[in-house]
């Protein structure tokens, strides 16, 4: 019998750049790789630092494509050669061509989609033409996939109010944390002109697009300038860069902002800030809570649509403020910076979200 441990798993990226549904991905296919599994990674661009943080013995291949849509014979062609035993995908569009393209190969590949977000009514795409097509063809091929992961039981909700899936279709599996990086990078120094003793580093970490509302936090933190000393730091790239950049001098803050850009090591950060903040309008299952967590920040969420309530509703040093609202977030910065906690860094165990917990459940689904 063949042994189960030989079987091919392959899993799908857009690029390396830096996104938490690529990095849950990536240390995914890590794990298999760990568990003697035959792992290819497929990748439509492999542009990107998180490519460093794949197992070097694990097999890349670069469809060299900008779009999914254009990866459509290149990736049925794997399916069809290549014969994997499970194929991994997130982000809807990958979903959808990687059921497709399982179609077209003749092949029975089981597909196993994990969704990563919540439909939001914030979301500028959920009325596009794109949103809608790709919504109305996950709504019938979703169900032919081998198993449906949703990252948060709010993720869950919203791919059966949306798609009108079956509850029993959908298996959750909360995103994990890497401990074992946390307590490598925590150590690690990065000089940073704003980081040391006496200064209020204000922190956030997230992709500059809309759902992260980074144009909130800046404009908020303009108000905390006006009655404190601080600074902020924000970890991340995206398309709404510029505009943010832009709102920055606007408001005559530029000195006081630096946009790091991307890091292998955000547990430094986290480390040395005295406020983390996710200011996001909408969100699946945020890591960063997870990793902000490890280094007993000091946490302020918006209470929005997804999975950050999960995470943080028995964490101590968090708190949940209105979505999208200015002085709520504004009046909780000001109170955060004048805190001066003795904090306990035991008594909230991350170990239910670790890699070996999390990514088990993962291979119980390979032996069904």
């Amino acid at each position: 019998m063949k042994s189960l441990n030989k079987k091919r798993i392959s899993l799908i990226l857009p690029s390396f750049k830096y996104g938490g549904a690529e990095k849950n991905l990536i240390n995914l296919a890590n794990f298999f790789h760990k568990k003697k599994y035959k792992v290819d990674v497929l990748v439509l661009n492999n542009n990107g630092l998180m490519k460093d943080l794949l197992s070097p013995k694990i097999n890349i291949i670069n469809f060299n494509k900008s779009k999914s849509s254009h990866s459509i014979i290149k990736l049925a062609k794997y399916f069809f050669i290549n014969k994997p035993s499970f194929h991994f995908s997130s982000i809807r569009h990958l979903n959808v061509l990687s059921i497709i393209c399982s179609i077209l190969s003749l092949k029975k590949i089981k597909i196993i989609i994990r969704e990563s977000n919540v439909v939001s009514s914030f979301d500028p795409n959920v009325k596009s033409f794109t949103h809608k097509i790709y919504s109305f063809l996950a709504k019938y091929l979703y169900p032919l996939s081998f198993k449906i992961i949703a990252v948060s039981f709010a993720v869950k909700k919203s791919l059966i109010d949306e798609l009108n899936l079956k509850k029993n279709l959908i298996i959750t599996i909360y995103n994990p944390i890497n401990l074992n990086e946390k307590f490598h990078k925590k150590t690690q120094a990065i000089y940073h002109k704003f980081i040391n003793n006496n200064n209020n580093v204000v922190l956030s970490i997230g992709s500059l697009t809309k759902q992260k509302n980074h144009e909130l936090l800046i404009r908020s933190f303009a108000e905390v300038l006006k009655k404190r000393n601080a600074y902020l730091i924000i970890i991340g790239e995206g398309d709404q860069k510029n505009r943010l950049i832009n709102t920055c001098e606007m408001l005559n803050i530029s000195e006081f902002v630096d946009f790091y850009g991307t890091t292998n090591n955000p547990y430094f950060f986290l480390k040395n800030c005295k406020v983390f903040v996710l200011p996001s309008l909408w969100e699946g299952f945020p890591n960063v809570l997870l990793e902000a967590i490890s280094c007993t920040s000091q946490i302020i969420a918006t209470n929005c649509e997804g999975g950050s309530f999960e995470i943080l509703k028995n964490y101590k040093y968090a708190t949940l403020i209105k979505n999208n609202d200015l002085n709520d977030l504004t009046d909780n910065i000001l109170k955060t910076l004048d805190n001066n906690l003795d904090k306990d860094k035991s008594f909230f165990s991350l170990e239910k979200f670790s890699i070996q917990n999390q990514f088990e459940k993962y291979e119980q689904i390979l032996k069904k």
